[in-house]
């Protein structure tokens, strides 16, 4: 959940160290997909992990099952049981959107085939680098 109270998914590192009280997480393990309630995660996040637990089910046309059912393989592949962070010992703050240098992106489909590459960065971009046939894309760095 977010600051201003909006509900957002986001992946992270599979590890124990990742989960806490204030939050929900959704574990893809193939053909189980777990679901873990912090016991202070609100209704609204409880409803959004089972929604996106339900669709990765239906997506594999029923060779997956979603559950609460948090079984020793659970454990397993978060590296074990132990203590779980409170919900006051995290920062829900997004990571930063901007790149760490600008960089600039050329989407061409020229040999037949779509692709996006990298034709410059930082200090060695110029107007010269820009191509009218294709899309040219800048990711700008944060200042």
């Amino acid at each position: 959940k977010t600051a201003k109270g909006s509900i957002r998914v986001t992946e992270v590192p599979r590890a124990r160290d990742s989960l806490n009280e204030g939050d929900c997480f959704v574990l893809d393990a193939g053909a189980k997909v777990y679901i873990w309630e912090g016991k202070d995660a609100s209704p609204y996040e409880k409803n959004k992990a089972n929604m996106v637990a339900e669709n990765m089910e239906a997506e594999r046309d029923g060779k997956a099952t979603a559950t609460h059912d948090l079984d020793e393989s659970f454990w397993m592949m978060l590296g074990g049981k132990g203590p779980i962070k409170g919900a006051d010992e995290v920062d829900d703050r997004p990571p930063p959107l901007q790149p760490e240098e600008t960089k600039l992106y050329q989407v061409s489909d020229a040999d037949g085939s779509l692709r996006c590459t990298e034709v410059g960065r930082g200090k060695t971009l110029s107007a010269s680098l820009l191509k009218s046939e294709d899309v040219m894309m800048l990711a700008a760095a944060a200042e």
